[in-house]
């Protein structure tokens, strides 16, 4: 399995609970997977302005998307498999669609998700084509202003959390947090190192049955 998390990220779980969730997952991918509803982010080209570092809409519209794929949307965290990840890097008609959505508007948001959806071109990974349940994922934490009290600082709209925040953060299921810096709350991110080294050390037992109950509504490989 890949997991991708960024330098801003924090993981909530050892390796070796992360195997034990795994081995449940049994060959399923985790990618959110929402409805596309910013079709002006994709109707009409998007170029680079290098100068300025930002991407400009341009009135030449893009061509109909390749190979029959549906565009879905969703973050640009994923946990795929080494066989789906072969499928992303190598197959064919996933590198038409990468080209497509180079003059797109926030490309990455789109690429997993598409692969994930889109089951009548990929199917191994065993997924379950239900927004309902695709729309949350176990992929990161993140909370946004200002649907969430934050107690750290705000980034881009999103909370880097705060010493105050922690009590919530060990409580939950997804596997990173999104964000947690250690030039913005030092004494936060070390109290989270200590946690994350006593469950290394402690080697605690995980309840699987919510990762069981996740998993088998979205996949049908489930194996628990």
């Amino acid at each position: 399995y890949a997991l991708n998390y960024v330098s801003s990220e924090f993981p909530l779980y050892t390796n070796r609970e992360l195997v034990q969730i795994l081995k449940m997952y049994n060959g399923s991918n985790d990618i959110q997977v929402l409805k596309d509803s910013h079709q002006y982010r994709h109707i009409n080209k998007w170029i680079e302005d290098f100068k300025n570092y930002k991407l400009i809409k341009t009135s030449e519209k893009n061509p109909p998307i390749p190979n029959t794929y549906l565009l879905a949307k969703g973050f640009c965290s994923y946990l795929i498999t080494k066989n789906f990840a072969e499928y992303a890097v190598f197959d064919e008609k996933a590198l038409n669609l990468f080209k497509w959505l180079e003059y797109t508007l926030a490309s990455d948001e789109y690429y997993w998700s598409t692969l994930q959806f889109n089951t009548q071109i990929y199917s191994e990974h065993g997924y379950k084509r239900h927004f309902n349940y695709s729309k949350n994922s176990l992929i990161r934490y993140a909370r946004w202003y200002p649907n969430y009290k934050c107690n750290g600082k705000l980034r881009h709209g999103i909370c880097v959390f705060g010493i105050r925040d922690l009590p919530n953060l060990i409580t939950r299921n997804e596997f990173i947090i999104n964000k947690l810096m250690l030039n913005v709350d030092p004494i936060a991110y070390q109290c989270m190192e200590e946690w994350f080294d006593d469950k290394e050390k402690e080697k605690s037992t995980l309840n699987l049955d919510f990762f069981c109950d996740y998993i088998k509504l979205r996949s049908n490989l489930a194996n628990c």
